[in-house]
């Protein structure tokens, strides 16, 4: 039976999923990771697709998983189409919920506006210590600006190639 894969999304932890997990059918293996720099998962390197969805090969991988079916909340079914467009081979089949496809420069900066780590401190000061649980020992702040990077990336033309 082919593995399911759960991914999180941009300010996520596979934790997220923890209540999901157990209603899920039994008859296969379910997995749910953390990206690096999420969940308490440490890193020093920015975040980048490229780099995500080599993290879920490496898993792959270490697994011993030849192929998944993935379930990818926002930016975690990103990473799975990306997965998917460079390695076909491991992904069977990826559904998403929230996953934005279309990036531009414009949408970026949009995007990025909403997760400044400052104005969620003092707007929304319980969402900010959620976060801050969410992803210690990291600092929140940080895996926020690495994700406004790697939304501009995205907004740059960094994603996923659009089909010729």
């Amino acid at each position: 039976m082919i593995p399911l894969l759960l991914l999180h999304g941009a300010l996520g932890s596979a934790a997220q999923f923890d209540a999901l997990k157990p209603l899920l059918t039994t008859d296969r293996p379910v997995f749910a990771l953390n990206f690096p720099g999420h969940g308490g998962l440490p890193t020093n390197e920015p975040f980048s697709m490229a780099r995500f969805s080599g993290f879920v090969l490496d898993f792959l991988e270490k697994e011993n998983l030849a192929a998944v079916d993935v379930f990818g909340y926002s930016m975690g079914g990103y990473v799975a189409l990306y997965l998917a467009a460079k390695h076909p081979e491991r992904v069977r089949r990826i559904f998403t919920l929230g996953t934005k496809f279309d990036w531009t420069p414009e949408t970026a900066v949009r995007e990025t506006a909403m997760i400044n780590p400052e104005k969620i401190e003092a707007k929304v000061p319980v969402f900010a210590q959620t976060l801050a649980a969410r992803h210690a020992p990291a600092d929140w702040k940080t895996v926020l600006h690495r994700t406004a990077d790697l939304l501009r990336d995205l907004g740059g033309g960094h994603g996923i190639a659009p089909a010729s």
